[in-house]
C-alpha cells in the first residue's frame, strides 16, 4: 500500500492525517472499530480514546458470541448484523482494526477487504498479524495437524490481501 500504518499508540498521527478537529463547525471524522468481539476491553478503550479525541466512532451493535443463546440469534441474524457492519464501513473516514495480539480472524478479513476495495484507511491498534503459514502461502506446512504461525508487518499483510484479492493501491 501507498501509505504507512498507523498505530493506535500514534494518536496524534491519526488525527493529524485525518485532520481530526473537535469543532461543532465541522463535521467529525467517522471511524469504524473492527476486530473480534473476544476483545470486548479493546473495542471499549479504542471507543473512549476515539470519542474523547472528537472521532464519531461506529462499532459492533450486538456480541453475537455472548447472546446468541441467550436471545436465540439466528446464522441469518448474524448474516445481517454482518451485512449491517460493512454500511457502517460505508459511512466511515476510517476503520481501525482491533488485531490484539496480531489476531485477525476471517470475518475481520473481510471487512478489511471491504474496506481497501472502497478505499477506507485503515488503522492498526498492533503493528503485526498473525497468519497462519496455509492462509497466504502454498509452501505452508502443516506439521502433525499443527498449522504455523508467523507474524508479518501489517503492511505485508495489507500487501498480500490486495494481491490475494486482486485490489489496486493507490500506486498502481
Amino acid at each position: 500500500m501507498g501509505r504507512e500504518p498507523v498505530y493506535a499508540g500514534d494518536m496524534n498521527a491519526i488525527d493529524n492525517e485525518l485532520h481530526v478537529e473537535f469543532n461543532a463547525n465541522h463535521r467529525p471524522k467517522i471511524i469504524t472499530l473492527c476486530g473480534s468481539t473476544r476483545f470486548t476491553h479493546a473495542y471499549q478503550l479504542q471507543q473512549l480514546q476515539l470519542t474523547l479525541r472528537g472521532w464519531i466512532v461506529l462499532t459492533v451493535g450486538v456480541d453475537v458470541k455472548k447472546v446468541d443463546t441467550f436471545l436465540g440469534i439466528t446464522a441469518e441474524d448474524k448474516d445481517r448484523l454482518d451485512e449491517l457492519h460493512l454500511r457502517k464501513i460505508d459511512l466511515s473516514d476510517a476503520i481501525m482494526v482491533l488485531n490484539v495480539d496480531g489476531y485477525v480472524g476471517e470475518s475481520t478479513q473481510s471487512e478489511i477487504v471491504y474496506a481497501l476495495q472502497h478505499e477506507k484507511r485503515i488503522d492498526w491498534l498492533e503493528p503485526f498479524v498473525s497468519v497462519s503459514q496455509t492462509s497466504f502461502y502454498r509452501d505452508g506446512e502443516v506439521e502433525g495437524g499443527q498449522t504455523l504461525y508467523r507474524n508479518i508487518s501489517t503492511r505485508e499483510y495489507m500487501t498480500m490481501l490486495c494481491e490475494r484479492y486482486d485490489i489496486k493501491d493507490e500506486n498502481g
